[in-house]
C-alpha cells in the first residue's frame, strides 16, 4: 500500500465537566467563525483565577523554516551513499533478543510499581550489550511503534516489525552521567518472529564548511552545545517516522532514506565509534551501520515556557512528550506531554496533560508533510 507525505492539523483535547457530563466545545479561528467570534475556548471556571484561558495561536504547528534545505542535503547524500530498506535491514540484522514469558527482562523496570504492578504476558529482552541489567550503559529506550501503526494491513514487504527508540546518555552502575551525551538518538528496527535486531542512528544533515552534504547526531540543539534528543515517543506511519522533540515540536524521517555505510566501501566507516558525519570524504556513524536522516520537521509556532513550573500551563506553546497514532474515524497523530510533577488540568492524570490530536490527510506525492493553521479546541 502506498502513502504520500501528510497534511496535519492539530485538535486539542481538555476536558471540562459541565453539569455532572462531559462536554465537547468547538472552537474555531475567529477568521473561520467570522469577525465577531471569539477564538478561544471557555475555562473551567475553578481554575480561571488560577490558570490564563490558552491562546489557539500557541497551539499551531508549523512547517519547519529549512525544509527545502534538508531535502536538498539528503538529496546530495542519497547521490554519494547506498541505501537499504527495512526489510533487508532486518534480514541482515546481526542482534538476536529473546522473550520472557509472564516477567520483566530486568525486574528494576518494575520498581516503583507495587501499587500498580502490571500483568505482563511476555518481554521482548534486548542482548547483553543493550541490556541495562550490569548498571552500565549509555542508551535508554523510550518510544515504540508497530507496522501496525505505519500500515492497515500491519505488513511491510511481507514482515511485522516494531521500532523501540533511544536516547544517548552515560549510566555507570545504574547512576546517570549524561555529561557527554552526544550521539544522540537511535533506534531500532526488530522483527519479533525471529528476534533479530539492528540499530539505526537517527541524523540531522547540514552542510559543512566546504559545502558538502554531512550529518551530525539528533540534538535538542543542532550545535556543539545541544544534548541527544530524548524521543520520548514516535509514530510510523507509511514511509515517515515523526519523532517527538520535546522542545519544538516534531521531527520527520523517510523509511526510504536509510543509508547503509557497510555497503559505501571506502566511504563508510562502521568501526569508528567516535566520529559521525563526513570527514575527510569518508562517512561516520559513531560505529553505526545505519545513518537515517531527517528530512522534515514540525516546528511550535510559540515559544515553549522556559521553566518546568511554566510549562503545562495555558500558555506558551505544549511541550511534545510522546507521538502516537489513532486510526479510530480518520488516521490522527495524538501528541501529549509529560508535566514534571506540575498540578496538572482537572480531569487528567497526575503528570499528564490534555493531548494533542492531529489530523493525517493525504498531500500530493511531490509534498512533504507540513502542519495546517487550523486549530479546534475541544473541553
Amino acid at each position: 500500500m502506498k502513502r504520500h507525505p501528510k497534511v496535519l492539523a492539530r485538535v486539542w483535547l481538555s476536558a471540562l465537566v459541565a453539569g455532572g457530563a462531559l462536554t465537547a466545545v468547538t472552537a474555531l479561528p475567529a477568521e473561520a467563525a467570522g469577525p465577531s467570534a471569539a477564538a478561544v475556548p471557555a475555562a473551567d471556571p475553578a481554575r480561571a483565577a488560577e490558570t490564563p484561558a490558552p491562546t489557539l495561536d500557541d497551539y499551531y504547528m508549523r512547517q519547519a523554516n529549512n525544509l527545502e534545505d534538508l531535502t536538498a542535503r539528503v538529496k546530495e547524500l542519497d547521490a554519494q551513499l547506498p541505501k537499504l530498506g527495512v526489510k533487508n535491514i532486518l534480514a541482515q540484522a546481526p542482534r538476536k533478543g529473546t522473550t520472557a514469558d509472564g516477567k520483566a527482562c530486568n525486574g528494576k523496570a518494575l520498581d516503583g510499581t507495587s501499587t500498580q504492578r502490571p500483568d505482563i504476558d511476555f518481554s521482548f529482552c534486548w542482548d547483553s550489550p543493550d541490556s541495562a541489567a550490569s548498571g552500565n550503559y549509555e542508551w535508554t529506550p523510550q518510544g515504540v511503534t508497530t507496522v501496525a501503526d505505519a500500515q492497515a494491513d500491519k505488513e511491510w514487504n511481507g514482515t511485522k516489525p516494531f521500532i523501540a527508540s533511544w536516547y544517548n546518555c552515560e549510566h555507570k552502575n545504574g547512576a546517570e552521567d549524561c555529561t557527554d551525551n552526544k550521539k544522540g538518538a537511535r533506534i531500532s528496527f526488530v522483527d519479533p518472529n525471529t528476534g533479530k535486531y539492528a540499530h539505526v542512528l537517527l541524523a540531522y544533515p547540514f552542510k559543512n564548511d566546504s559545502g558538502n552534504a554531512t550529518y551530525m547526531s539528533l540534538r535538542t540543539q543542532q550545535n556543539a552545545e545541544g544534548k541527544s534528543l530524548h524521543v520520548g515517543g514516535m509514530a510510523w506511519y507509511g514511509n515517515y517516522l515523526y519523532v517527538a522533540d520535546t522542545g519544538r515540536g516534531l521531527r520527520v524521517f523517510d523509511m526510504r532514506y536509510i543509508f547503509d555505510l557497510k555497503s559505501a566501501g571506502d566511504k563508510g566507516n562502521t568501526t569508528d565509534k567516535k566520529q559521525i558525519g563526513r570527514q575527510d570524504g569518508i562517512f561516520y556513524g559513531h560505529g553505526y551501520r545505519y545513518v537515517m536522516p531527517e528530512v522534515g520537521a514540525f516546528t511550535n509556532n510559540a515559544p515553549r515556557p522556559g521553566t518546568e513550573k511554566e510549562r503545562c500551563k495555558n500558555t506558551g506553546s505544549p511541550t511534545t512528550s510522546y507521538v502516537s497514532l489513532d486510526r479510530s474515524g480518520t488516521d490522527h497523530l495524538i501528541t501529549g506531554e509529560w508535566c514534571g510533577g506540575q498540578t496538572p488540568p482537572t480531569g487528567t492524570p497526575a503528570g499528564a496533560s490534555p493531548p494533542g490530536r492531529w489530523t493525517a490527510t493525504p498531500a500530493s506525492p511531490s509534498s512533504t508533510p507540513r502542519a495546517s493553521r487550523t486549530c479546534r479546541g475541544t473541553r
